[in-house]
């Protein structure tokens, strides 16, 4: 004779948990009754085909009602009654209260409840990440519209620099550098000294930054700005400093390099009338050296700035170079 089957031997069998067995039990009352009394309780080795087919039901996404159909066909010998339930195998002897009786609706399929808390949090979860994408691109709208107010900002702050610029150097009368590169009011004058080839001045002038690149000056033209063009317009911002107009380019060669000095005289009034005293220094020296750059081109490289006989730093220079290119923009 087969052995009889325990709530654990039906969950065995079928991969699922006793809860789920006594589920079943309660959505179809009669379906699997119990053999005996006693504990634990016991079930005919039918229980187990009965139990399956109820899986396989939800399993195929049919109602309880379809369920129902499927056993009562398939199992004839079976009641499946709606007013069974799991208790009233457990009905207790007559003067001893009313048999327990379940609530409608208060049973549920643990795997089914699992589910749908599964599903509810899965939608919180996309609702929470719907909401936290357009949080994020909300910020990134902010933060763009941010950047275009502080680039046309900086657009403005520049126009307004060069303008300035132009201005001072109209009150000053001083003409600026025409398309064609220097013209005969640019040439700076010289005082006797060290003069550097005429190859050196065509040479592009160019700094190098912190990370080794060569940074260029583009003149009015499109062409590389010279270091003949970049020493006039220095010597043409020193005139304006200047109330005597003296102020003359010195150049004197020390070991590889070019240095450039400004230097200016006081006019001075004697009997004889004005008279130009002798040459003071300015106390800007400017180092410049030929370079090769990585394609091969070759350059004057404006690596040394000293003030009144100390260097200056380099944060100091990359700046002082970037307002001369600022300012002939």
């Amino acid at each position: 004779m087969p052995a009889e089957l325990t709530h654990k031997d039906l969950a065995r069998r079928l991969g699922v948990s006793v809860t789920t067995i006594k589920s079943y039990r309660a959505k179809f009352p009669g379906a699997i009754p119990p053999v005996g009394r006693g504990k634990p309780l016991r079930f005919a080795p039918g229980a187990l085909a009965a139990c399956r087919a109820i899986q396989q039901g939800f399993q195929r996404g049919l109602s309880i009602e379809d369920i129902k159909r499927v056993l009562k066909k398939g199992f004839p010998g079976i009641d499946v009654s709606d007013n069974l339930s799991i208790r009233d195998d457990m009905r207790p002897p007559a003067g001893q209260g009313h048999p327990r009786r379940d609530v409608p609706g208060t049973h549920a399929d643990p795997d089914e409840a699992g589910q749908d808390a599964g599903r509810k949090a899965a939608e919180i979860l996309r609702q929470s990440q719907a909401g936290a994408q357009q949080d994020t691109a909300r910020r990134l709208e902010r933060l763009e519209s941010m950047l275009a107010e502080l680039v046309a900002l900086g657009s403005r702050t520049h126009s307004l620099h060069v303008e300035l610029l132009a201005k001072l150097d109209a009150l000053a009368g001083l003409p600026g550098p025409g398309p064609g590169g220097l013209r005969t009011a640019d040439i700076p004058s010289r005082v006797p000294g060290g003069v550097p080839p005429s190859a050196f001045l065509a040479l592009p002038v160019v700094l190098q930054s912190g990370r080794g690149e060569f940074l260029g000056i583009t003149g009015k033209a499109g062409a590389p700005f010279s270091l003949g063009e970049f020493e006039a317009h220095l010597l043409r911002r020193a005139g304006r400093m200047d109330a005597s107009g003296g102020m003359h380019a010195v150049w004197s060669p020390q070991g590889e390099d070019w240095v450039l000095a400004l230097r200016g005289g006081e006019r001075r009034a004697g009997a004889a009338g004005p008279s130009q005293a002798p040459a003071m220094d300015a106390g800007h020296e400017h180092y410049f050296r030929r370079a090769t750059t990585p394609r091969n081109n070759l350059v004057a490289v404006f690596h040394r700035l000293r003030i009144n006989g100390k260097d200056v730093s380099e944060a100091f220079l990359r700046a002082f170079f970037k307002q001369i290119k600022d300012s002939l923009e």
